[in-house]
């Protein structure tokens, strides 16, 4: 006949493997999920003038996650302040024939 016990080790072999691979997925997805939004709000805040990868980093260790955070910080210099306050305006992409028409005025 089977043997039980080596049912039960068979049993016991494969929960493990079905749970720790369960757990390792979720971590996986957890993981994934927390360095999306991290280099989301990095490339976000990189995207303020006067702002590098490095002070957007510092800003994020700091807590901040969006632009409203931002704007009550103290360590803003003035051209980064310049650049939140118009940073929506500095942020439109301009159309070609706008440019163009602006090349031949000048």
């Amino acid at each position: 006949m089977f043997n039980t016990s080596l049912a039960y080790k068979l049993s016991d072999n494969f929960f493990y493997l079905f749970t720790s691979r369960l757990l390792f997925s979720l971590l996986d997805t957890y993981v994934k999920t927390v360095l999306f939004m991290q280099i989301r709000t990095l490339i976000l805040f990189s995207s303020i003038w006067g702002v590098g990868p490095a002070t957007a980093q510092r800003f994020y260790e700091k807590g901040h996650r969006n632009l409203n955070d931002l704007r009550d910080e103290s360590s803003l210099t003035a051209s980064q302040r310049v650049g939140l306050q118009f940073y929506d305006d500095l942020n439109v992409k301009i159309p070609r024939h706008e440019v163009a028409s602006a090349v031949w005025f000048f």
